[in-house]
């Protein structure tokens, strides 16, 4: 079965039919085992050949609030809704971080960057540490929107949002949702696993 059915879905299945599965797979019963990740090695074999990566070096500052980090960060316009009450985070201290840019040249579902994460033996940035590379590096928001997918808030119409900064007339801090997967214009904060 599995080797017919492994064809068919090699030789048919479009990226939005094995995203369904992905998504709709059965976890826990024991016939279904695997089939996430059989269908999910197909749209991520070349995805990791598109994938590059820009290394930064980062202060993380986890010793402050995020309240604290935006007026730091001197933001033009920084949107109210990013705050400790919805990214909650513990407090720690600051520590100097190898931080990872990761772009996928294509728009990418959430289970395709968290098999490119796994492969890279990253794993997501958290908003402080967003919010640290727009204070180590203030320009790079300038070049291309910089996200991070390791926390998200639910808004009012249950929409998934996450952190983002851009250029907009100034530097900016704002939600995107990010239900219906990340952009291919997008750069992705991650670090290395500990």
């Amino acid at each position: 079965f599995r080797k017919n059915f492994g064809r068919m879905i090699r030789a048919y299945a479009q990226r939005d039919d094995l995203l369904y599965i992905i998504r709709n797979a059965p976890k826990k019963d024991k016939k279904w085992a695997g089939l996430r990740e059989f269908c999910l090695e197909p749209l991520v074999e070349p995805l990791i050949k598109k994938v590059t990566t820009q290394k930064l070096a980062v202060n993380c500052r986890h010793d402050l609030s995020i309240k604290e980090l935006v007026v730091v960060g001197k933001f033009y316009c920084p949107n109210p809704d990013v705050t400790d009450a919805h990214f909650p985070s513990k407090k720690g201290r600051a520590a100097k971080e190898k931080a990872v840019l990761v772009h996928c040249n294509q728009h990418v579902s959430d289970e395709e960057l968290e098999a490119v994460y796994d492969h890279l033996q990253l794993r997501p940035g958290n908003p402080k540490e967003l919010l640290s590379v727009a204070i180590d590096h203030p320009e790079l928001q300038r070049k291309f929107p910089i996200v991070t997918t390791g926390q998200f808030w639910r808004c009012s119409n249950r929409s998934r949002d996450i952190p983002c900064l851009y250029w907009s007339g100034g530097r900016e801090l704002n939600l995107v949702w990010c239900d219906g997967g990340l952009y291919e214009c997008c750069r992705f904060l991650a670090v290395r696993k500990s």
